[in-house]
């Protein structure tokens, strides 16, 4: 299975967890702003990895690509708004 796979398969299953939490998605009438909420979970993402990396549990050179690519992401979704 490749890299890519796994993920795919990850994101499977947190759909599936978010759907017994909040029901299933509907598209037409949720209300929520998908960029909104994909930032904030790309700045707790930051957080997180910049606390693992302070634990020596990820190696700086690691942490400071992942912190600068997500970044960027954040302001290419901010852009779109």
């Amino acid at each position: 299975m490749s890299w890519n796979d796994r993920i795919d398969e990850q994101k499977r299953l947190r759909m599936v967890k978010g759907e017994k939490k909040h029901g299933p998605l509907d598209l037409e009438r949720d209300p929520r702003n998908f960029i909104e909420e994909g930032i904030e979970e790309l700045i707790d993402a930051l957080n997180y990895l910049e606390i693992a990396m302070l634990q020596g549990k990820l190696p700086f050179c690691h942490w400071f690509l992942m912190d600068r690519d997500i970044r960027f992401s954040i302001v290419r979704l901010e852009k779109r708004e």
